[in-house]
């Protein structure tokens, strides 16, 4: 997750007692410390008695959205450290590129989101 995992364990965790989830467990890769880039997130949900079917599928969905969301803005950081890294040369070769732009993003997304 593009804020880093303690946030967005944080910001599950509410989005889950919005939608009447009592339990939430991680299960798969993650919880075994097998996790790659390209893992997804595996979660054993338990609902309130009183809540169906429909506060599932928006519980999904919220959270489908906040990790489509990290994941851009940690492809965006990626790229942003990428850039800072390039030789002057490449950089002078491409002057229409907005480089000081591409790492100004990279630093506010790093310390700001």
């Amino acid at each position: 997750m593009g804020a880093g995992p303690s946030k967005g364990i944080g910001r599950i965790r509410r989005i889950a007692r919005r939608h009447g989830v009592v339990r939430l467990r991680v299960f798969g890769s993650r919880a075994s410390g097998r996790a790659t880039g390209s893992s997804d997130l595996d979660l054993l949900v338990d609902l309130k008695p009183e809540r169906d079917l429909l506060d599932l599928v928006e519980f999904k969905l919220e959270v489908d959205r906040l990790l489509g969301q990290d994941a851009v803005i940690r492809n965006l950081e990626v790229i942003g450290e990428a850039v800072k890294n390039l030789c002057a040369d490449l950089r002078r070769r491409h002057p229409a590129i907005p480089w000081r732009g591409i790492t100004a993003l990279r630093n506010v997304l790093i310390h700001h989101v």
